[in-house]
């Protein structure tokens, strides 16, 4: 009987840490060249592109969804006109998105805080509604907006939201024009960004 006892038990540990294995072992990284970033995802996303006209101009946003009953993930990257982060800086742009996203999600503010990504400091959004928790970061890098944002049912496994933003890398790689500029595919490569 002990040995059944013990059998069961190791049985048990080895299907739980199998389990979490494979759960793992699905993360795979999503390298986008033209976005100039990498993440990890639990599979491989849908590409949308949108364009929307504002008062500064057009912005062509990138959006990479990944979606499961228990996880969405999302990174997406818009080149914002020249004007727009000239007039507005970087913390009137982070307070617009922020503003705009929760409007969009109807969702409520709990935290806004500053973080620092690879030298670039940006915004961290945690917010909910009735059916969801989420978290968002918002990284400005010149004129370029990243937006991650991970999402689980209100009560689902927020550290999978965490897993997914704290991959979020640029590549060795820094815009120094804005692409719909005569230069467009100008690039300076540094190290140690």
């Amino acid at each position: 009987m002990k040995i059944t006892f013990i059998s069961s038990v190791v049985m048990a540990v080895f299907l739980f840490v199998g389990d979490a294995y494979c759960a793992k072992a699905k993360w795979q990284e999503f390298l986008s060249d033209d976005g100039n970033f990498s993440v990890m995802m639990p599979g491989h996303p849908s590409r949308q592109k949108n364009v929307d006209a504002t008062r500064v101009g057009h912005i062509a946003e990138n959006i990479y969804t990944w979606k499961s009953d228990d996880l969405t993930v999302t990174a997406e990257y818009s080149d914002l006109p020249g004007v727009a982060v000239f007039l507005g800086g970087h913390v009137a742009i982070y307070k617009r998105s922020r503003n705009a996203f929760l409007e969009n999600v109807q969702g409520a503010e709990i935290a806004f805080d500053p973080i620092t990504v690879e030298g670039y400091d940006g915004r961290e959004l945690v917010y909910k509604t009735p059916m969801l928790f989420g978290k968002v970061l918002f990284l400005l890098v010149h004129e370029r907006l990243y937006v991650m944002q991970g999402v689980v049912p209100s009560g689902g496994n927020k550290t999978r939201i965490d897993q997914f933003l704290r991959t979020f890398r640029l590549l060795n790689k820094v815009q120094i024009n804005h692409p719909n500029r005569k230069h467009r595919n100008r690039w300076k490569t540094t190290q140690g960004l």
